[in-house]
């Protein structure tokens, strides 16, 4: 059969079904194309640097061994201080947990105290 003889409606189920199959593809290849995806989409982030820095004559694999160097101490930097931040307001959390429980109890009997009028 020639493409201009087919039916439009088995062309629209063969559409539908190529649009399904990749679907399902992307689906069963997410663990690979996820990190791949990310680490272009970071290049291209790191294209600029890496230019500017060959526009001061630094060769192309030092200016891009540099760039990797310097974002995964930017990343890490990042990271160190959200790690602190949220060890610190856990600490602050568990010291102060208690204190506010008591006073939110205390309030909660008063607020029933005056409620009911019955002293609990």
């Amino acid at each position: 059969m020639v493409a201009g003889n087919i039916p439009s409606y088995i062309r629209t189920v063969y559409i539908f079904l190529l649009i399904i199959i990749i679907i399902f593809c992307m689906i069963m290849a997410k663990k690979i194309l996820v990190p791949i995806l990310i680490s272009g989409y970071i290049a291209m982030l790191m294209t600029p640097f890496c230019n500017r820095l060959e526009n001061y004559k630094i060769p192309r694999s030092l200016s891009a061994f540099t760039a990797l160097i310097l974002f995964i101490i930017f990343i890490s930097g990042i990271f160190t201080l959200i790690f602190f931040q949220f060890r610190s307001f856990m600490n602050d959390l568990q010291a102060n947990a208690a204190d506010h429980l008591n006073r939110f109890v205390g309030k909660l009997n008063s607020s029933i105290e005056s409620v009911t009028g019955m002293d609990m």
